[in-house]
């Protein structure tokens, strides 16, 4: 009879009982065989994966969309491109928002500076628009002391032409009282006009 001995630890090495050899169990990795063998136990494993993996996200978020582990699991393979894809559409859609707000807030700041600008043009418009009132009510009131000027100037220039005319008629009644036609001069001289 073959000697019988006990296991000492999984060493994967055969462990004989009794007379007969036994194995230990296989693990994940001796099921797997790397040239393809053994399809049923590889899909297996894909389910095995996809319950843990389903069970992890339901523990974290109490829901998950789909209620077939295995399917679940190949959808999670099919859409680890897109999901890199999504990732780096996303990255370069936030660089594209990033630079807009730099962009926005630029223009936003040369409206505020343009907003400043003309509330200066403003106020300076304001304040030569009262100074053009009043440089307006300045030349309404010399423009009316002009006009009495003028007007004094012209009573004067009115007076001094009828002294003239009388000092004419007096010259000529002097001279002699006749002009060279016979008669008493009747042509009044005016004088120049004050400017």
């Amino acid at each position: 009879m073959p000697k019988v001995t006990s296991k000492s630890g999984r060493t994967g090495s055969p462990t004989p009982v009794r007379g007969r050899v036994v194995q230990p169990p296989l693990g994940l990795r001796e099921r797997l065989a790397p040239n393809g063998e053994n399809l049923e136990v590889k899909t297996i494993a894909t389910e095995a994966r996809a319950a843990r993996r389903l069970k992890r996200e339901v523990d974290r978020d109490g829901l998950v969309e789909t209620g077939d582990a295995a399917t679940y699991w190949i959808a999670l393979q099919a859409e680890t491109a897109t999901a890199r894809q999504l990732k780096e559409a996303n990255e370069k859609l936030e660089r594209k928002i990033s630079k807009m707000k730099g962009t926005t807030a630029k223009l936003q700041l040369s409206a505020d500076q343009s907003l400043v600008k003309i509330h200066a043009y403003e106020e300076m418009l304001q304040a030569k628009e009262t100074e053009l009132a009043a440089m307006k009510n300045l030349l309404d009131i010399a423009r009316a002391r002009a006009d009495e000027l003028y007007g004094d100037k012209m009573k004067y220039w009115e007076e001094l032409s009828q002294v003239l005319h009388l000092v004419d008629i007096l010259e000529t009644a002097k001279a002699g009282g006749h002009d060279e036609y016979g008669s008493h001069s009747q042509t009044t001289r005016l004088c120049d006009p004050i400017v």
